[in-house]
């Protein structure tokens, strides 16, 4: 069976980069609907994480990665999470997982201050034209 464990990998990377790329947009007033559209993937993105660490004490993501690379007997399988991987192949370091929960949790904090922000600034926004009818 052939497991797409380097796609599993490139997703996982490229939804983390995702919600950090896109954390600045909810602060931001320029562009309104992005950032709402980032809000919402944010949220889900968070939600989606943090429920799989309840269940699974990890990312589902990292599981699904560490399934595929099991059922390669050419690979050596880690048990590192994706993001203690991802830093050790980047910057040649590999903190460890509770430096990456606290870091995690300071973005979930960050996410969470900005999505009120931006559900604020909107609900603010549509009220003038509300009363306008």
């Amino acid at each position: 069976m052939d497991c797409p464990r380097r796609r599993v990998d490139l997703i996982h990377a490229l939804a983390m980069v995702a919600w950090l790329v896109g954390l600045p947009l909810l602060f931001v007033r320029r562009w309104p609907r992005a950032r709402l559209a980032h809000a919402a993937y944010a949220v889900l993105f968070i939600v989606a994480s943090q429920a799989s660490m309840i269940v699974l004490d990890e990312c589902f993501l990292t599981t699904l990665t560490r399934w595929c690379w099991s059922h390669d007997p050419a690979h050596v399988v880690s048990n590192d999470w994706f993001t203690v991987r991802l830093a050790r192949a980047v910057f040649g370091m590999a903190p460890s997982r509770h430096v990456v929960s606290r870091i995690s949790e300071a973005l979930v904090l960050a996410t969470a201050a900005g999505v009120i922000v931006s559900v604020l600034r909107a609900h603010r926004h549509a009220a003038p034209r509300m009363s306008h009818r």
